[in-house]
Parts: structure tokens; sequence; C-alpha cells
């Protein structure tokens, strides 16, 4: 049997009778998601882009004075330092000739170094990274949590008293759907591009001698300390302005919920439910199975419809052949017979001459 050929057995008066005795309800609630992303630090960082770059184009240095004393012979450059450094070190005077003239033993070297290391373009390349930093998080935050969502989840309950037994039945179906969608008013082809311009902008900025000669340089925290350079000139007080935008702004997706329970019954539902229900009843019931002789019975009846059907055989020639058959099978049944009957009558025979010859022994 199939296993759907029960479904086509069912009785509607059954079915009627069976929901006519039941009790059951339908809830249905229903659970949207709908994501929302502010986008506000892009405009914000793309206009503070050109006063960073402005400091990248005209870095500022810090002079770094290396003092050393030397012997005269080793002394390369006489300045204003070395000579007052002299005037008040005179342990450092060898002689002085009847001209006047100083003869030194050593001498002050001053070397001056210049250096980016100093704190507002440390400030600047921390500022760099918080921004590549901050990209990272967005679209790690874009690819997880973006999805809009919507979830219906069906709960049935039903009873039913059948005679002298109570059968009772509990169902949830859930439908979920996720759409990647966020805010429809919201061009991302043109996000997308905008985005991908200030990722070729810091990779620019990374890629320029002054940031690789400060990349390891110590990072600065917050808060950052106002120093006359950072107050006032003009781009670093827009370099600030953006820094204190990424301590303020949080980047998250502003995710709201919205929660409906419908506990009005859907009376076409919960039929569709409740049928269900019988269905489930039904096949839970032990069906009468076929014995052996009934599927053989079965099976030829279909064969012979099948036969019947064709049109090429006949009814005569069909009712021919089956006789035939059924003629040999009646002679194979003789034959079997006749062959037993024999078997058992040699076996008789057999058997009374050895009770014979065991009598005649005893005599």
């Amino acid at each position: 049997m199939n296993e759907l050929d029960w479904l086509y057995d069912l009785d509607q008066e059954k079915l009627n009778e069976f929901k006519q005795s039941s009790q059951d309800l339908l809830k249905i609630n229903k659970t949207t998601k709908k994501s929302y992303v502010d986008f506000s630090w892009i405009p914000m960082i793309e206009q503070n882009l050109e006063y960073i770059d402005n400091i990248i184009r005209n870095p500022r240095r810090f002079i770094i004075p290396e003092e050393e004393i030397l012997i005269v012979e080793k002394t390369k450059k006489v300045n204003q330092e070395t000579v007052r450094h002299l005037a008040s070190h005179t342990n450092y005077i060898q002689d002085i000739d009847e001209d006047g003239m100083v003869k030194p033993s050593k001498l002050l070297n001053v070397n001056k170094e210049e250096t980016y290391d100093i704190y507002e373009n440390r400030f600047i390349i921390t500022l760099i990274k918080r921004l590549n930093t901050f990209l990272a998080a967005f679209d790690e935050t874009i690819q997880t949590d973006s999805e809009d969502t919507t979830q219906t989840d069906y709960i049935y309950q039903g009873q039913t008293k059948i005679d002298d037994e109570v059968v009772s039945i509990n169902m949830n179906l859930r439908r979920f759907k996720a759409i990647k969608s966020l805010e429809d008013d919201i061009d991302y082809d043109d996000i997308k591009n905008r985005i991908k311009n200030i990722r070729i902008i810091l990779d620019g900025f990374f890629s320029t001698n002054f940031i690789k000669s400060i990349m390891q340089a110590s990072p600065v925290y917050s808060p950052i300390h106002k120093t006359n350079l950072i107050l006032k000139d003009v781009n670093f007080q827009q370099a600030l302005i953006l820094w204190e935008f990424l301590d303020s702004h949080e980047l998250s997706l502003d995710i709201r919920e919205d929660v409906k329970n419908e506990t009005k019954e859907n009376e076409a539902l919960k039929n569709k439910f409740l049928t269900a229900y019988y269905f489930d009843y039904y096949n839970s019931l032990e069906l009468p199975t076929e014995d052996e002789e009934t599927k053989k019975l079965n099976l030829l009846n279909k064969l012979v419809q099948e036969c019947a059907s064709s049109d090429k055989i006949s009814a005569k020639e069909l009712e021919k052949d089956l006789m035939k058959n059924l003629k040999v099978i009646e002679e194979k049944e003789n034959n079997m017979i006749i062959s037993m009957k024999k078997a058992c009558n040699r076996f008789l025979k057999s058997y009374n001459n050895k009770v014979s010859k065991a009598l005649n022994l005893l005599k």
C-alpha cells in the first residue's frame, strides 16, 4: 500500500463528526525586525580628510640638539653656542698668546636633528588608524546584523473526545524570512562608493613617507592634550573635531523589533489545522493488514484488469489463456498428488515388509 493511499480512504462524514467533537484554538504571533543604520559618519569623515591631508603634506618637525664636548682636532663646526660655552668653561682654554688669541683644548659641538615624533603628529597617526579600525568594524556589523526579518509562529491546540477516549494535540509552526535590504530609501550604491573612496584616501595616507616614519610611534589617548598647535592651527582643529566625533559616536545598528500578538481566530486557517489534526489521529490508528492470499488475489485482479483494458488482447483470448494456465496448474497439482500417493504406497509397502520380517524372526 502506498504511504498516502490512506488519505483517499478518509470518510468525510467521520471527519465532520471529528470536527464537531473537537475544541481547538489557534494563536498567531508575528515578530518583525527592521534594522536602521546610521550613516552620518560618512560626511563627517569626508569633510575632515582634506585637513588631515594638509597636515600630512606639510608635517611639523621638531629639532633635537645633541651636545658633546670634543677635542679641538675633532671639532667640525663652531657657532655662537660654542663660544658662549667656552667663555663659561675657561678650564677648556689651553693658552692665550700675546695677540690675545685663545687656544682651546676642547670645544662644545652642537648637532641638530629633525624628527617627526612629536605629540601632534602622533595624534594624527593615531587618528588615521582609528578611522581604519572604524571602517573595519562597520563592515563586520553590516555583514552580521543588517537583515530585516519577519517571524510568524502558529500555535495550535486541540482536544477531542471519541467514545471513552480523549485525544489532544499541540502543533507549532514557524515561518521565518530574512531580507538583506535595510532602509529602502537609501542609495546603497552611492554609500559603497563613498566608503570605497574613504578607504582609498586612507591607504594613500599610509603610503606617505611622513606616516611611514611615525608608524611605530606611541599612540595617544583621550582626552587629547590641547597644545597651542592643536588649538590654533585650523587643520589640527578639524582633526580634533573628528577625533571627538569618533569618541561620541558608537558604530551600531539601531534595531527595532515590532511584536504583534494576534489572538483572533482565523477560521479558514484553523480549519486546516483541525483537518491536519484529524489526519494525524487517523494515521496513528493501526490499519488492518492484508494477508498473503489477499495480496496475491488483488495482484491477480490488477493484472487481469490491465490485460483486459489492452487493445492487443481480446477478452476471449485472455479467457483462453487463463483457462489454459489453470489447466496446467491443475495438472501439476494432480501429478503432485499422484506422486505423493505413490511415495506413500512405497513407504507403506516397505514398512509392511520390514514388520513381517521382524515377526518371522520372533517366531
